[in-house]
């Protein structure tokens, strides 16, 4: 007895000590703290509730929101009300939220061909190559936020505590293995790293942080709230897993959102029982992709908090002002200084360049945007963002920019019936030896085939103009058809080497110059037989326009080249000729869905010799293929000179749900050639031949992938020709 006596005494004795080093309890707050969950699609749940809130006049002392959550609880603590809210996100195109790809208006002509395509990118680390860690690097989604609190006049507010409403966004860090709060530093930021689901988004990079989704580790962030001290607590799950005969598991998405639900289900509950209120809407009907259904699963959340009506409205303090009050343009002070984060030396000068910000000039919403655009137009960068700060009332706007890898392999993958299996590899490097010099090599392998290594040095904005030069091997097979039938078959191949200049006039107009040094030869079974190697030196000229919004599935715009080559003997050369060719494309919107192509190509020459002539037919979009013509067979139609022209409808049928596909497309061509088609003779190929005329049409489908077009096409030509091609993979 007297041993625990002593030993009781010793335990109030130390009591003291133990309880001063023990984190002392936060001290209390009044109010509601609202805690909204991840979700998804799901999550459009909580604006409903929201809503609700509005209707009854009373305002939360602080929200804090997972994925999801962080995404309409920002919007709402910057002074959105949950209508404004659910106006803001039915207005956005959802499935440009997920296409990390440059504005095809906003770069340099001579990029606007070659820059993009869908391939799998492979960034050079400290320890080589690395597979990229997520799908898209969010830079729609982060543009379109910044831009939301821009306008509510919050974009410079650092201190989340400063909000109309503070808030606090839940991220997790892969590093540490626990989840991470945002209280302050940028907003956007702070919600883009809260939705950064696994896999589909690449992660936030924040200070020494490696940031995801926040539902991977507290996806109902009620200890959180706990934690500030607040002492009433509503939270509303949208991420309870859904009963057995309701669960949606066809697609991967949504698999991979059912597993995250149930690894956390435990948790989950074990969070909840810490609210005084949990609201829980009925969306199990939904998928986490169902993103362009906002309406009504705002009103599922509506419906919720309807039958909580009362509790809500004795448990909130009413709010003080109407919801949603916007402040107007609050960014009115001339810009005092801009800067760079996250790049230097002739890299920040160049973002400098393109943001066209003059000191002592506003800035508008309508500049910020287009800046942003021109500025990721670059290709240098993962996201583009900006930060406007007063300092002693003086406006600050700082550009923060994500540099990608100097040096990046792509890999693509493309099927079609005409020349099957095509692999791509291409290589870039960029700033070498600290300079604006860039370097490519690019290989295509397969039944056609193009090796090609290159420089190009940009001159700088002050100067719009690049030098290039490079050098190439390609080799095009070729089917000499007569009367529909295959009389020859050949390779042609060609070695060469050019070096030229392109002058980018604006975004749209391009003036550019070249040499050309080939060596050509063909290899041929019968009547196109050119054992001997033949070469050709010619200097090139042309002017280029191009306003087209998209590469694959344009809709509005129009793109014209036009350019002549002038063959000479000297300097390698063996032969004199001259050639000029012309090819143009106008797309017309003649409905949000309906688009109407005119479009042709023309080659006329002088003294040109049988191994390079022009070809045409098939409708194969490559860039090395014939000349389409639907109905005829690939390189049915040939001479020495040659045109065509086509009309197209194509009818467009987007997809609203988020997935690998983004549309359906229907289109219609017809098409008419004109050309000079050789008389074939043993040993005898007579080009000086008076024009023939053909024409066909044909019907195809198609969808625009993530993987680049899927197409499927049949042609109907004079005769009784048919031709047909499917294809899937990108254009190269």
């Amino acid at each position: 007895m007297k041993r625990l006596i002593f030993l009781a005494c010793c335990g109030c004795l130390l009591l003291p000590a133990l309880r001063a080093g023990a984190p002392a309890d936060p001290p209390p707050r009044d109010g509601v703290c609202l805690v909204l969950s991840g979700g998804g699609g799901r999550g459009m749940a909580h604006i409903g509730v929201l809503k609700t809130l509005d209707d009854l006049g009373v305002r939360p002392a602080c929200v804090i929101g997972t994925s999801a959550g962080a995404l309409v609880g920002s919007l709402y603590c910057a002074g959105y009300s949950g209508r404004e809210i659910e106006e803001l996100l039915l207005r956005l195109d959802k499935r440009a939220m997920i296409r990390d790809r440059p504005d095809r208006r906003r770069l340099d002509f001579d990029e606007k061909s070659t820059r993009y395509v869908p391939a799998l990118s492979m960034e050079m680390g400290p320890d080589g190559l690395q597979l990229p860690s997520g799908m898209i690097d969010g830079q729609a989604i982060l543009k379109e936020l910044t831009l939301a609190f821009t306008r509510r006049g919050v974009q410079d507010i650092r201190d989340f505590d400063r909000l109309p409403i503070p808030f606090r966004a839940v991220a997790t860090d892969l590093k540490r293995g626990e989840a991470f709060v945002f209280a302050r530093g940028n907003l956007a930021t702070a919600v883009r790293a809260s939705i950064a689901i696994p896999f589909f988004f690449t992660p936030v990079y924040y200070e020494d942080k490696v940031l995801v989704d926040g539902g991977v580790i507290n996806n109902i962030a009620v200890d959180v709230a706990r934690g500030l001290g607040y002492r009433t607590v509503v939270a509303v799950n949208v991420a309870a897993p859904s009963p057995a005969y309701k669960k949606k598991l066809d697609s991967m998405f949504q698999i991979m959102d059912e597993s995250f639900a149930l690894a956390r289900l435990e948790k989950d509950r074990r969070l909840q029982a810490l609210a005084d209120l949990v609201l829980i809407p009925d969306v199990s009907d939904y998928s986490v992709t169902d993103f362009h259904r906002v309406k009504e699963i705002s009103e599922k959340g509506s419906a919720c908090a309807e039958l909580w009506r009362e509790d809500l409205a004795a448990l909130f303090e009413p709010a003080v002002g109407p919801p949603g009050q916007a402040p107007g343009w609050k960014y009115t002070q001339p810009v005092a200084g801009v800067s760079v984060d996250g790049a230097g030396g002739s890299a920040a000068a160049e973002v400098l360049a393109k943001s066209e910000v003059k000191l002592g000039g506003p800035v508008t919403e309508d500049h910020l945007d287009r800046s942003v655009e021109k500025i990721y137009a670059l290709g240098r960068y993962r996201t583009v963002d900006y930060r406007l700060d007063y300092d002693q009332g003086r406006l600050g706007l700082t550009y923060m920019v994500d540099e990608r890898p100097k040096q990046v392999l792509d890999l693509s993958l493309r099927f079609d019936t005409d020349y099957q299996f095509l692999g791509r590899g291409r290589f870039t490097a960029r700033e070498i030896l600290g300079s604006p010099l860039e370097g490519q090599v690019s290989i295509l392998a397969g039944v056609m085939k193009d090796f090609r290594a290159g420089i190009r040095l940009p001159m700088g904005e002050a100067v719009p103009l690049s030098l290039s030069a490079d050098g190439y091997f390609t080799l095009l097979p070729r089917e000499i058809v007569a009367d529909q039938e295959v009389v020859d078959k050949l390779d042609e191949k060609h070695y060469g080497f050019s070096a030229g200049a392109t002058a980018n006039l604006g975004n749209s107009v391009g003036l550019y110059a070249s040499f050309h040094l080939e060596e050509i030869h063909n290899v041929s079974l019968g009547i196109f037989d050119e054992t001997e190697s033949h070469a050709v030196a010619f200097v090139r000229g042309g002017v280029g326009v191009d306003t087209v919004d998209d590469w694959f599935f344009p809709s509005r715009g129009v793109r014209f080249d036009l350019h002549a080559d002038q063959g000479f003997r000297g300097m390698g050369g063996d032969l004199d000729f001259a050639r000029v060719q012309a090819s143009g494309d106008a797309y017309l919107p003649l409905t949000a869905n309906n688009v109407l192509r005119v479009g042709g190509i023309a080659g006329w020459s002088r003294d040109l010799p049988k191994y390079m002539i022009y070809y045409a037919g098939g409708q194969n979009s490559l860039s090395t293929a014939p000349w389409p013509v639907p109905g005829y067979r690939i390189d049915e139609l040939y001479g020495k000179d040659l045109w065509t022209g086509s009309v197209e409808f194509r009818r467009r049928f987007p997809f609203e749900s988020l997935g690998l596909a983004d549309a359906a497309y229907l289109y219609a061509t017809y098409g008419v050639a004109g050309v000079r088609l050789p008389v074939l003779e043993s040993g005898n190929v007579d080009l000086n031949v008076p024009y023939q005329y053909f024409h066909g049409g044909g019907i195809g489908a198609a969808l625009g992938t993530r993987f680049g077009p899927f197409r499927a096409f049949l042609g109907f030509g004079e005769s009784g020709r048919f031709s047909w091609i499917l294809s899937l993979g990108p254009d190269f």
